[in-house]
């Protein structure tokens, strides 16, 4: 697992377990979005809980759901010509969210 290695950690084979069937409600994609948030973003060294994981999946999905944008279809969109399109994502985005509290 490339986490383990990034963290240098040896995770048993019980702790692994753990893992999946706290997460195993969860996508593929869904963990690999907070993977990917958790190294972007976290200062320590030791091996992500799953708590970390769950928390930041659970704040994607209710982004999703309440604003109706797969934010990864924003990151996806490489040319400059869309600038626009993202802008008028994001405003949309953002006011499907006012007054929402997590």
């Amino acid at each position: 697992m490339l986490l383990q290695e990034i963290y240098k950690s040896n995770l048993s084979p019980e702790a692994i377990e753990i893992y999946y069937n706290l997460l195993s409600g969860y996508t593929a994609e869904e963990f690999k979005e907070a993977a990917r948030e958790i190294l972007k973003s976290r200062t320590y060294n030791s091996f992500p809980l799953p708590a970390e994981f769950i928390e930041i999946m659970r704040s994607n999905r209710f982004i999703k759901e309440r604003a109706g944008v797969d934010f990864k279809q924003i990151r996806q969109i490489p040319t400059p010509e869309q600038e626009k399109e993202i802008h008028d994502m994001i405003q949309d985005v953002i006011k499907k969210c006012e007054g929402i509290k997590a």
